[in-house]
């Protein structure tokens, strides 16, 4: 008796076993499909990613410009944000005339400027009075005179900095829902519109949506313009390297 007991348990544990074994095999077969279908997806995610990138990811280059975000611009949007920015290099000259580090900005609406700003930082002994926050604080004095509602004039303007916003401004011209943003050089350093961290469009929509950015505008007088003023603050300073892509 103690025999066939011992056999139909030792039965009953083998059946356990295949039925285990079988649970594996099904589980293991179900990651297997769910892999392949997430490699599927991940696939069809870059093929899509890559194509909208063809679409709507052209550099804006011209002659003795360099650089390049998302928007692809015809000539006349070109010379558009040509004579813009040249407003914006003319607060940046202004800022190296006072010591201070050579960044201009304007915010246009409806074809007039309504916000300036140059560096301050050195003057108000204050880090955080860059051109952009300084720009954005004009804007809203604006509407206040005009009555209207800010957030609606920054929905429809279009901000000029002659270097990238760092990742502090950045996330402030997000914050306020910028149409467009249109910068010159990168800043290899602080930059937050992808040099050093991309403010400007990761995150989801936790800042607001991405903003739609344009760079290589005047870039080369900007680049030109840094450089004067770290030599002038440094004489002894070594002539800095010569960057591809840039």
């Amino acid at each position: 008796m103690k025999v066939m007991e011992r056999q139909r348990h030792l039965a009953s544990e083998i059946d356990n076993l295949e039925e285990s074994d079988t649970m594996v095999q099904n589980d293991n077969m179900t990651a297997m499909m769910m892999s392949r279908r997430l490699g599927d997806m991940v696939q069809d995610t870059a093929a899509d990613v890559q194509n909208s990138q063809r679409t709507i990811s052209k550099d804006v280059i011209a002659p003795g410009q360099t650089g390049g975000q998302t928007v692809s611009e015809t000539p006349l949007e070109y010379d558009e944000h040509l004579e813009w920015m040249t407003k914006a290099y003319e607060l940046a000259c202004e800022a190296m005339s006072q010591g201070e580090v050579p960044v201009g900005c304007i915010i246009v609406y409806n074809s007039q400027i309504i916000g300036r700003g140059r560096n301050e930082v050195n003057e108000t002994k204050n880090a955080t009075r860059h051109a952009e926050l300084i720009a954005i604080d004009g804007v809203k004095a604006w509407s206040k005179t005009q009555g209207i509602d800010p957030n609606a004039v920054f929905n429809d303007s279009t901000l000029y900095v002659t270097v990238e916003p760092c990742v502090m401004c950045a996330a402030a011209l997000r914050l306020r829902r910028l149409r467009q943003i249109v910068f010159g050089c990168h800043n290899d350093r602080f930059g937050g519109c992808g040099s050093v961290m991309d403010v400007a469009q990761d995150g989801g929509n936790a800042l607001g949506l991405p903003l739609n950015c344009v760079s290589g505008i005047l870039a080369d007088k900007a680049v030109q313009l840094l450089k004067d003023f770290y030599r002038k603050e440094n004489p002894n300073a070594p002539n800095p390297k010569k960057k591809d892509n840039r």
